[in-house]
């Protein structure tokens, strides 16, 4: 059985070429569907986040709608890090609140969705930290990783 390189674009030499909007149609419908609509399975919190958060990682790298969607979820994290009135608390700041939620807070599965999109788009905005090379870790393999 030959194996499956986990280099960059693992996946489409996998199952073929796979844009950065096709992951996020596929990872719409899979919350739509798991999460807020009548599907055959329900997602449990956890795995919702972890969901949200590849699909906010996809979401900023598509294109049209789904661009417009990590880019707001982007912007409640950058307003949150520069927000004066309780400190200025920075990018990195924003993701271990993000991440301290996500490890010690009991959320519904479509609030859990939200966190993660929002902890995707946080790590990923946390330029020169180890959340940023998380995210181009966890992007590699799918092959959307940015400026590489």
């Amino acid at each position: 059985m030959p194996e499956i390189p986990l280099a960059a674009g693992g996946l489409a030499n996998a199952v073929g070429p796979l844009s950065a909007t096709a992951i996020s149609v596929i990872v719409g419908t899979v919350l739509i569907m798991t999460v807020i609509g009548k599907g055959k399975k329900k997602l449990a919190a956890g795995t919702a986040q972890m969901i949200g958060v590849f699909g906010e990682l996809a979401f900023l790298r598509a294109d049209g709608p789904f661009h417009d969607i990590g880019q707001a979820a982007a912007s409640v994290d950058q307003s949150l890090a520069a927000e004066p009135s309780i400190g200025s608390i920075g990018m990195t700041g924003v993701t271990l609140l993000l991440l301290v939620l996500a490890a010690l807070a009991k959320f519904a599965p479509p609030m859990s969705v939200i966190i993660g999109l929002l902890l995707g788009a946080a790590m990923d905005s946390a330029q020169g930290s180890i959340w940023h090379f998380v995210v181009t870790v966890l992007t590699l393999p799918l092959g959307l990783v940015q400026g590489a």
